[in-house]
């Protein structure tokens, strides 16, 4: 048996602790999908593992987390974007959102978003949108773990009927993943 599943040997290595510190010759081993030991290279090189990555040229850092999200939005960006943000909301988004919003509307805008964010190293996010119950099925399928938050609104809209629809629908999601390693769910705006 190895004592690591993956070992990576990047050129550059920025770990949380110590502080303010970039490693040279330093490799990260892999086991079970935690980090398991940061080891200077040579050893790390010498330990058996059922895979060795070189990443020459490259930086290992931690993930970076996107703590204001709304992910299916992605699929509106530069809409009307040069405007006060009651005006973009009043005359454009909500206008818009009232049309297209749906199930495969947030699927899509929220797989073209979860793209995004791990092209630039975003390994969490919070995100708050409607149907959120389809966006924790895009972040399950990304490997992203993921506060998503339920509007509570009292406004009838393609997801709930009004605030106590979007509770009573945002509980049931928190229950269905309330043992899920990766997604949690609670109250948005």
């Amino acid at each position: 048996m190895s004592d690591f599943d993956t070992v990576l040997h990047p050129d550059f290595l920025v770990p949380m602790v110590p502080r303010r510190q970039i490693l040279t010759g330093h490799s990260v081993a892999v086991r079970a999908g935690q980090i398991s030991a940061i080891l200077p290279t040579p050893d790390a090189k010498a330990a058996d593992a059922g895979e060795h990555i070189e990443l020459p040229g490259c930086a290992l850092m931690p993930g970076l987390v996107n703590l204001h999200c709304h992910a299916a939005m992605s699929l509106l960006r530069g809409y009307a974007d040069d405007l006060s943000l009651m005006t973009w909301l009043q005359r454009y988004i909500w206008p818009t959102e009232s049309h297209f919003i749906s199930p495969e509307f947030v699927r899509d805008g929220s797989e073209l978003a979860i793209a995004d964010l791990l092209m630039g190293g975003t390994t969490t996010l919070a995100d708050q949108y409607f149907f959120p119950e389809v966006t924790a099925e895009a972040v399950d399928r990304s490997g992203l773990r993921a506060l998503l938050t339920f509007p509570v609104i009292d406004v009838e809209t393609a997801w709930a009927r009004d605030a106590e629809s979007c509770i009573n629908r945002g509980l049931a999601l928190r229950d269905q993943y309330r043992d899920h390693d990766r997604i949690d769910v609670g109250f948005g705006p």
